[in-house]
């Protein structure tokens, strides 16, 4: 959140608490519980994401249809994050071929945008097929909502150039590379975003969404921490600089080591995140470096 004459020059996430970690826990509070108030929350400004979800698993029109509603009842905020997956069996036990997850996402998304948009949708493709459907509410967001792809190799990236917002990468090393390990890797990465058909025609601005301490996650879908502790603010807004001057539009703030541990350790995380670390990023407008990389 920002005061008048105010911007800020990266934007920031943050995950539901008990849910940044596998296996997903969840904070105990006795006799309620953090989702009761979640619901009741009056929120005007927060945008709700989703994790990453494996769309060659779902059904396109269906989660287009989640999507949209979303995006009414939340007053145009919503957004979506989706990404080919890397679980051989995921696949298996859903019918679907582990092998053409890659051509089955970009016409999902493709079959997505068109219901999003189009006041008479109609799509023929190899895994979807629709016409003659009325697809009402559309989202309050145009053209639709905010659509990322998350992982963290080269394909990925190239498929976010090609049919996305943005590109938020993370998750397993696995399949074909080269991948993104941190921020040193981050120009030759846009670099290759820069060659991708149609790039240089966007209107808008191309977001990069990444974990300010890059999280990777093994085989076993479990995270491996290989990341030195933070422990001083300092720390922490030094790295999410660094994120900013390569490119990054959107982080996460990551708690001082050891981390919150309960729901009212998570809530002075918070607190601690908005007082100390997200005014070093509010800037005038009039200087305001856009850190998109079409506009650099």
């Amino acid at each position: 959140m920002t005061g008048a004459g105010e911007a800020v020059a990266v934007k920031f996430w943050t995950s539901l608490p008990g849910l940044s970690r596998w296996p997903p826990a969840s904070f105990a509070v006795p006799g309620e519980n953090w989702q009761e108030h979640l619901a009741a929350a009056d929120f005007q400004r927060i945008a709700v994401n989703s994790g990453v979800i494996i769309l060659p698993l779902h059904n396109p029109v269906r989660l287009a249809k989640a999507v949209a509603t979303l995006d009414v009842l939340s007053g145009g905020r919503a957004m979506v994050t989706v990404g080919t997956g890397m679980a051989p069996g995921e696949f298996s036990a859903l019918g679907v071929d582990f092998r053409r997850r890659g051509r089955i996402t970009d016409e999902y998304i493709r079959a997505m945008k068109v219901l999003w948009t189009a006041d008479e949708p109609e799509f023929h493709g190899e895994f979807v097929d629709f016409a003659d459907i009325v697809f009402e509410p559309k989202p309050v967001r145009r053209p639709h909502p905010p659509l990322f792809v998350g992982g963290r190799s080269v394909f990925a990236l190239r498929r976010a150039a090609r049919l996305a917002d943005g590109w938020a990468p993370s998750g397993a090393q696995g399949g074909t590379g080269p991948w993104l390990s941190g921020p040193a890797d981050l120009p030759w990465f846009l670099a290759e975003a820069r060659r991708c058909e149609g790039f240089a025609d966007r209107t808008a601005d191309f977001e990069i969404a990444m974990h300010a301490v890059p999280t990777l996650i093994g085989p076993d879908h479990r995270l491996q921490d290989g990341a030195p502790p933070l422990t001083s603010t300092q720390q922490v807004i030094e790295l999410i600089a660094d994120l900013d001057r390569a490119g990054v539009t959107w982080t996460n703030i990551p708690p001082l080591a050891p981390g919150p541990r309960s729901l009212a350790g998570h809530l002075e995380y918070l607190e601690w995140a908005a007082a100390e670390v997200m005014p070093a990023f509010r800037v005038p407008l009039y200087n305001l470096d856009n850190s998109s990389i079409v506009s650099r």
